[in-house]
């Protein structure tokens, strides 16, 4: 068992106080995760990077022309090292479209 999912497994039996308590989703072994230090941006914020308005970013994210972003509750979050891999693939894309 990995170091991630022994921490998760001691919390979820920490936070249990019995009926009604939520449960931990203790995620699989062959899942990649980051050390914790990786920045997140709320959906405002990622607005905000990229000087867009909402509307504009909404539309960007739901054709699937913006970096890929996850779910917290009905919140979007953004980490900030998809978000600077995915303009960085825009940026090669662009010159190898110039190239060419």
């Amino acid at each position: 068992m990995s170091i991630l999912n022994s921490k998760v497994i001691a919390q979820s039996e920490s936070n249990s106080h019995g009926k009604g308590a939520s449960q931990s989703v203790i995620p699989p072994d062959n899942v990649q995760t980051t050390s914790g230090t990786d920045e997140v941006f709320s959906f405002p914020e990622l607005c905000l990077f990229f000087q867009k308005p909402k509307s504009s970013m909404y539309a960007l994210v739901a054709a699937g022309r913006a970096p890929q972003g996850f779910h917290v509750g009905r919140d979007l979050r953004f980490r900030k090292s998809v978000v600077l891999a995915w303009i960085e693939a825009q940026e090669l894309s662009e010159y190898e479209t110039r190239a060419s």
